[in-house]
């Protein structure tokens, strides 16, 4: 191989690897959820286990003493909204932001935010 290919080959081999999002997922855990502190080792710990979160617990339903037991107190909240934060996404500097909606103290909706 030449070196015009070799560099070639590298380039395109760059480009691949920094397209890749190097997004993790992780399975949620209740306590580290409520625990979790914004520090270096553990940035991006609940926007990792969000997804977990949503297609193994069904947020949907529970209760507001329900999701304050799995996921503790909100870090705002009004009569109708939960709002946790998710910490850094991961792209750029964006934030992320899950919002439970209640109607009658039981999750009506959720949404994530990411921005």
């Amino acid at each position: 191989m030449t070196f015009k290919n070799k560099i070639a080959v590298f380039i395109i081999y760059s480009i691949i690897l920094i397209s890749c999002n190097g997004q993790k997922e992780s399975t949620f855990d209740s306590e580290k959820w409520k625990n979790w502190e914004e520090t270096e080792s553990t940035l991006f710990l609940r926007w990792e286990m969000r997804n977990d979160l949503i297609e193994n617990y069904n947020l949907k339903k529970l209760s507001k003493k329900d999701v304050i037991k799995l996921l503790g107190e909100p870090e705002n909240e009004s009569k109708d909204n939960f709002r946790y934060n998710l910490g850094p996404t991961g792209k750029g500097i964006n934030y992320g932001t899950l919002i439970l909606k209640f109607e009658n103290d039981t999750v009506k909706n959720y949404e994530i935010h990411n921005g």
